[in-house]
């Protein structure tokens, strides 16, 4: 069916510029590009320094339970902020790596006026996690390390550390704290394993979602007369593998539209291929409700599907925006989210 969207620069040479700087290991100055920005972030998050100090935590309330319960309770807060709302605390002082978004149009401007979708994905991906993989797997969605690692790791630790302050000592304590301690050093060793390995190398797969951008804009392209297109923006987020740090670094310094004239957003994410999807809610530890394809009218057919992790989508839905994130670049996907561009228009010019 056809499609009546444009973007306003060559989606393809952004593209292939955030494919060279990712490519860049020494973050050369000359590739940066009109409308991109380098953003700082710490490969697999503050999830290492965050297990160690809450095993650290407890090991120390064996001797000094006031010191032990205060290092537990930051460390535990600061784990769920950088998790669910991309806030790092600890990782404020964590060494950091460079990413970069690329933003077509690059005038803020113009982002403000007249955008009626913005078409975006990430890239510096999370590296896929055998583990919290099969944990999801098995429990239905339920069960991910950072939930075992907070839940199961640095809450029993800090309640055990209580116990202790309130001279509560005792087998049960004993217990409590040796099951945290165990599962602390589980988690300890998946995080660290994700953090040596940080992002994937760039490759095909690592763009994939940005294809599935580019695809959806040639495919308008073709469809739609000049004097009939739908002003979109194109955005590339990077650091998506640690709370979408990209996205939440632009979000916040941008304001997208107005209070009236609110773009809608499509995010594109890997899928499986099994066929058009929409993510329902995201997040781990706090999960996010997203839009859904029934408020916004499709006739392509999808499922939906809850996802363990923030992304690009996520982060706009909590800054007061319509978002969906579309799993997968398939034609399907692809076909559903240019229905929803082109719905939203419909309704916003009617």
């Amino acid at each position: 069916m056809p499609h009546h969207i444009t973007s306003f620069r060559n989606p393809r040479i952004e593209a292939l510029r955030a494919l060279r700087l990712r490519k860049n290991r020494q973050r050369d100055r000359r590739f940066l590009v009109q409308g991109s920005r380098i953003v700082g972030f710490t490969p697999g998050g503050d999830g290492v320094a965050s297990v160690t100090l809450a095993a650290a935590g407890g090991l120390l309330s064996l001797g000094s339970p006031m010191l032990g319960a205060a290092i537990c309770l930051v460390t535990a807060f600061s784990f769920y902020m950088e998790r669910s709302l991309g806030i790092p605390l600890i990782g404020l002082v964590l060494p950091k790596r460079a990413s970069q978004n690329v933003i077509s149009p690059p005038s803020s401007a113009r982002i403000q006026d007249g955008i009626t979708a913005i078409l975006c994905s990430g890239y510096d991906l999370p590296r896929p996690n055998p583990v919290n993989q099969t944990l999801v797997r098995i429990s239905n969605g339920w069960l991910t390390v950072d939930r075992l690692a907070f839940w199961g790791g640095m809450v029993l630790v800090f309640l055990a550390t209580m116990l202790r302050l309130a001279a509560a000592d005792g087998a049960f304590t004993d217990i409590l704290q040796f099951i945290a301690s165990i599962v602390l050093l589980c988690a300890l060793a998946v995080q660290a394993d994700r953090a040596i390995a940080g992002r994937p190398e760039p490759d095909a797969s690592g763009l994939r979602p940005c294809e599935a951008v580019l695809a959806a804009i040639d495919e308008a392209d073709e469809d739609a007369p000049l004097n009939a297109r739908v002003p979109v923006a194109v955005c590339f987020f990077g650091a998506e593998s640690v709370s979408a740090k990209g996205s939440s670094a632009w979000f916040s310094t941008h304001q997208v539209g107005t209070p009236q004239k609110r773009p809608l957003v499509v995010n594109y994410t890997p899928g499986d291929g099994k066929g058009a999807e929409l993510t329902s809610r995201e997040g781990d530890l706090a999960t996010l409700r997203m839009n859904g394809a029934a408020e916004l009218e499709t006739e392509v057919k999808y499922s939906e599907v809850k996802l363990s992790r923030l992304t690009s989508g996520a982060v706009a839905r909590r800054h007061g925006l319509d978002a969906v994130t579309v799993v997968d670049n398939n034609d399907d996907a692809i076909d559903l989210g240019l229905d929803l561009i082109d719905s939203t228009f419909d309704e916003k010019t009617r």
